[in-house]
């Protein structure tokens, strides 16, 4: 009886140390994942500065009259959602 009882423990400290060691390899992949969205974001807001410098020394005249033959100038394209940039636009609205 006593040697049952023994085994059962033995069995339940294993069960315990294998949970523990999966729980902890679960938090290690959760936090590695975590750090390399981390530096997606930060590599995708670096790639997005030359455009937005460039934007920024444009004056507001200029980006009005930029050439548009609609004569809503740089910004007035629509805005791609995936991308978040400017596309000149399809056709000119009626005026």
């Amino acid at each position: 009886m006593g040697g049952v009882i023994g085994l059962g423990v033995i069995i339940a400290a294993l069960q315990f140390l294998i949970g523990t060691y999966d729980r902890l390899v679960t938090l290690r992949n959760y936090i590695e994942n975590a750090w390399a969205q981390i530096d997606v974001q930060l590599r995708r807001h670096y790639s997005a500065r030359p455009g937005a410098e460039k934007l920024a020394r444009v004056s507001p005249g200029q980006i009005r009259s930029a050439g548009s033959t609609c004569g809503r100038g740089l910004l007035g394209g629509r805005v791609d959602s995936t991308a978040r940039r400017a596309r000149p636009p399809t056709r000119c609205p009626e005026s």
